[in-house]
């Protein structure tokens, strides 16, 4: 039987601070290469492996190790304007990611697809697997990163870290999210996020343990695994 090509396999998760009406979720700045539309929109902290995670290492360990890179203080004085960055304590960020990492919980896998992309190539016509987490958080937790928000204060080391209400998303139309974010929040919020028509998700199963688990199926290309 043939294998299905897989172009990127991410980890992400999904930060549920439990009032059923907000969701934390990181962002794009203009810094990452990203398609234009999908500037300043919210995606979900993760990422795709390293080639050092490919023979003993699953998508957990990915969203792990994704999740401690993001949520930390970086050394970086200015961002992509050339603004001061204004850093939280790294107290605060050791609160958050400790809660996030604490709690974090496989959910499923999806399969994707993206047919064409404006002025991103990059991903165009590629399949995707989303190996998405679910890490629910306490109030206070959610109350540290807003007050953080409010404060001008980063806590991520790449885009932002936004609180996101699931009414505005699901009324702000098919780009209110970035990539898969809009499908999947709506498969685990039970909302209704729309997205583009180049944008197919399905469900694929129950996250598992390691990359290789999915080889029976599937046919990893080299570009899944970063240097």
């Amino acid at each position: 039987m043939e294998k299905t090509k897989i172009d990127a396999h991410s980890s992400l998760v999904i930060i549920d601070p439990g009032n059923g009406d907000e969701t934390i979720l990181s962002g794009y700045d203009c810094k990452l290469f990203v398609p234009p539309i999908y500037r300043s929109k919210p995606n979900f902290i993760g990422g795709n492996p390293n080639i050092s995670e490919k023979e003993k290492c699953g998508p957990y360990e990915v969203a792990v190790r994704e999740v401690s890179e993001e949520l930390d203080r970086g050394k970086e004085k200015s961002d992509w304007k050339g603004r001061p960055i204004q850093w939280a304590e790294l107290e605060d960020i050791l609160k958050v990611r400790k809660a996030v990492l604490t709690n974090m919980q496989p959910y499923k896998d999806f399969f994707g697809y993206i047919g064409k992309m404006e002025r991103c190539s990059k991903w165009e016509n590629c399949n995707f697997i989303q190996s998405v987490f679910i890490s629910k958080v306490s109030k206070d937790v959610l109350e540290c990163v807003r007050e953080n928000i409010k404060n001008g204060k980063t806590m991520v080391t790449e885009g932002y870290l936004g609180i996101h209400y699931l009414g505005q998303l699901a009324m702000a139309g098919e780009h209110s999210t970035a990539y898969f974010s809009g499908p999947i929040l709506s498969d685990y919020y039970g909302v209704n996020i729309s997205s583009p028509e180049e944008i197919d998700i399905d469900e694929l199963g129950l996250v598992r343990k390691y990359f290789k688990d999915y080889e029976k199926e599937f046919e990893y290309k080299h570009r899944v695994w970063r240097l």
